[in-house]
């Protein structure tokens, strides 16, 4: 008996002891009675061991995803903040993640507890605390995962044009930059109003650290950005807490509420406050709704400070990536994407680079924030489109930016691109775009396709003048089919936003991007490609391409197509190949390696032992990027002489059978029925009102043929012979 207890109390103790050592436990619900910061629709909960987490931030930590995994990272230090300021807030700490599975991030850890941001194979989540007051309680959410709050709907942003940056505009020649090799790193001054402290805390007296917590939250989240996308770095300047405010009564700014005031104040309290020799960019939050910055004016003395980003709830997503990282764009020169005139767009639109159809999705477009009619999501994706990428790039590297910078070696390289110089394609067919890349280093890369036409501005998304297609996260692959394969596979190429394709003659260029993801100076590198829209086309299949449609295993089908003079100069597809599809589009097999482009061919129809209807087609030629597939699925049923007995005899007699061009049939509830010929072709179909237990059926000719019913109970097949 004593043993039995020792034993029980060693197992409890281990129990204990393992309890202790977690740094995360899964919760099922979380505490209610409290306010949540942020309120995302899909999420996991999770419960941070505080004293044990403290001690784990070293080189290793695991991180829970939003579908309840634990990851596993490698720390190192985020140089966010100058190493004197550190030292002054020993509390505060960053961090870069490195993740065994290619993924990537930040992460911060303060009073506040624990941020982090990770961009991962299977999307970009966030973590952070649940509650304001509290550090316990934790829930790690997708980007695309929770509605931008109310008071983000409508968000003004200006620019403010710089002598300087027109001139260096004026001059601008340079392309080509790939980057990777060197980090440049700008001495970074953010101010605050004290509304900002109190709404971004969530308290009535807040102190100096406890608001440069959350301002070094936002500023790791941009850095994240910004050194992985353009290999630069934002660091905090020694004297940062000079012009961190946190009671509205005695700050120094009266224009919290109004940006055209507070962007003047920006410049002129950071300068005189920590001296304009002290810093090369500077930038200031409210709780102002919008933001105004000044374009281009990083090193550049009598504007450097002039950027601000104002909102009563600055915290999260929306407050960091959407607005503070587009409003330090612009302060890098990099001027709005969108191509819309609705909402918030209305007025903004930079014709030059107006490249992203509707509100845009990337960082200096306006997702989410124009009319209903053009937003394409809620939220930015975390990325800078190609177009902004050139212009940042050229102004740190060439331009104002390059006079103030600090350039560290990050013994990175930049991947090396190819894509083909130009592609021909027909109006209104679909097309994919290929290329390749390799990393000098072996690093795992990432890929996206990018159009960089402006077009007619402001353009409706569907008005068939450019810009066409959106922007995604990059993926795995260096292809990308236009538009995409969901788009395909509804049939309606002029439908969806962001995934129109052209019905007119045009020539649209393109963009490969492949990035290596790294923190602290990601490699990036690109090809241009041109792609030009002929008037000839579309190519697009005829049969099989409607509803009901059946094809019996082995039978030999005739495929139809309109050529419609793709076989012609400047197409010259004289060749196609003919695939089919079992799974809705996911895979092809070939029926036809090879056969001439004149609109028809006979295939053999393969062998199926269950009746499939996620059949599809697919032709393409043989030179060219662009196919074309069944507009709708069809069936392929087993031989007919070949039904297994247990498909053919449930709950249903036919009789006679054989018959003499007539046969009456008995069921029970019956719903509908269909009579196909040996060709599998359906000759006839009944739909009943209500559920019938008997009817007659006549047939054309002397024959083979397959009636299938239908019933509560599914499919039933029974083969009849006539005479």
């Amino acid at each position: 008996m004593k043993c039995s207890v020792l034993v029980l109390l060693f197992f409890l103790l281990q129990i204990s002891l393992f309890a202790q050592d977690s740094l995360w436990n899964r919760l099922l619900e979380l505490p209610q009675g409290k306010t949540r910061q942020i309120s995302p629709q899909f999420y996991s909960s999770w419960r941070l061991n505080a004293e044990y987490s403290k001690l784990k931030l070293t080189q290793h930590i695991q991180l829970p995803d939003p579908n309840g995994k634990l990851l596993e990272f490698e720390l190192s230090p985020g140089h966010d903040l100058h190493p004197e300021l550190e030292q002054q807030f020993p509390e505060i700490s960053t961090y870069r993640l490195k993740s065994k599975q290619n993924g990537y991030g930040t992460l911060v850890y303060s009073t506040f507890g624990l941020h982090a941001q990770v961009f991962s194979s299977t999307g970009i989540f966030f973590i952070d605390p649940v509650f304001n007051t509290s550090t316990e309680y934790y829930q790690s959410y997708y980007t695309h995962a929770f509605k931008k709050p109310q008071q983000f709907a409508f968000m003004p942003c200006e620019t403010l044009p710089t002598a300087a940056y027109d001139q260096f505009k004026l001059h601008q020649t340079v392309s080509g930059i790939c980057t990777g090799n060197v980090l440049r790193q700008y001495r970074m001054a953010i101010a605050c109003t004290g509304e900002y402290a109190k709404a971004a805390t969530g308290l009535q007296n807040p102190t100096i650290a406890q608001t440069l917590s959350k301002i070094v939250v936002s500023l790791t989240r941009v850095n994240g950005v910004y050194e992985s996308e353009a290999a630069i770095r934002l660091q905090l300047v020694p004297s940062e807490t000079l012009i961190v405010f946190t009671n509205p009564a005695t700050d120094p700014f009266t224009g919290n509420s109004n940006a055209n005031v507070l962007i003047n104040e920006s410049q002129t309290v950071i300068t005189n406050t920590i001296g304009s020799s002290n810093f090369d960019i500077g930038h200031t939050f409210s709780t102002g709704g919008g933001g105004l910055a000044a374009l281009g004016c990083v090193c550049y003395n009598p504007a450097k400070a002039s950027g601000i980003t104002g909102s009563g709830n600055p915290v999260g997503d929306p407050f960091d990536i959407d607005y503070v990282a587009h409003e330090i764009g612009h302060q890098f020169g990099g001027n709005h994407t969108f191509n819309a005139n609705s909402g918030s767009c209305n007025g903004n639109t930079n014709s030059s680079t107006a490249v992203e159809p509707g509100s845009g999705v990337t960082i200096m477009a306006y997702a989410g924030i124009c009319g209903s009619s053009d937003n394409l999501a809620n939220n930015s994706i975390p990325y800078f489109q190609a177009i902004s990428y050139d212009e940042i790039t050229q102004f740190s590297h060439y331009g104002l930016g390059a006079a103030c910078t600090q350039t560290l070696s990050t013994g990175n390289q930049a991947p090396q691109v190819w894509a083909p110089v130009s592609h021909v394609v027909p109006v209104s067919t679909p097309f994919v775009l290929t290329g390749m890349a390799t990393d000098p280093d072996g690093d795992p890369l990432v890929y996206s396709w990018e159009g960089t036409d402006a077009g007619v501005t402001p353009a409706a998304w569907n008005s068939g003048q450019a810009p066409f297609f959106r922007s995604y996260n990059p993926v795995a692959s260096p292809s990308r089919t236009f538009p995409t394969s969901a788009v395909v596979l509804s049939g309606n190429y002029k439908g969806t936003r962001g995934e129109y394709l052209p019905s007119v003659s045009q020539t649209l260029h393109f963009r490969l991007t492949a990035r290596d993801q790294k923190s602290g100076g990601g490699g990036l590198c690109y090809a241009n490609t041109e792609v030009n829209i002929e008037m000839a086309g579309p190519l697009e299949i005829t049969y099989p391409s409607t509803t009901g449609i059946v094809w019996a295993s082995a039978s030999t089908q005739t495929v139809l197509w309109d050529v419609n003079f793709t076989d012609l100069p400047p197409l010259n597809a004289d060749s196609v190949k003919i695939s089919l599809s079992l799974d809705n589009g996911l895979t092809f097999t070939a029926l036809v390696p090879s056969t001439k482009n004149d609109g028809m061919h006979l295939i053999s129809v393969p062998s199926v032992s269950n009746t499939n209807s996620n059949c599809r087609i697919k032709i393409e030629p043989h030179a060219g990027i662009y196919y074309t597939l069944s507009k709708r699925p069809f069936t392929i049923v087993p031989d007919l002489l070949s039904i297994p007995k247990s498909q053919t005899q449930q709950l249903l007699t036919l009789a006679p059978n054989p018959c003499q061009r007539q046969s009456k049939w008995y069921g029970e509830q019956v719903e509908s029925l269909d009579v196909f010929n040996g060709s599998g072709q359906i000759l006839n179909t009944y739909k009943f009102i209500k559920p019938q237990n008997q009817g007659q059926l006549e047939f054309p000719t002397a024959g083979l043929y397959l009636v299938r019913f239908k019933s509560a109970q599914g499919y039933s097949y029974i083969r009849v012979l006539s005479y």
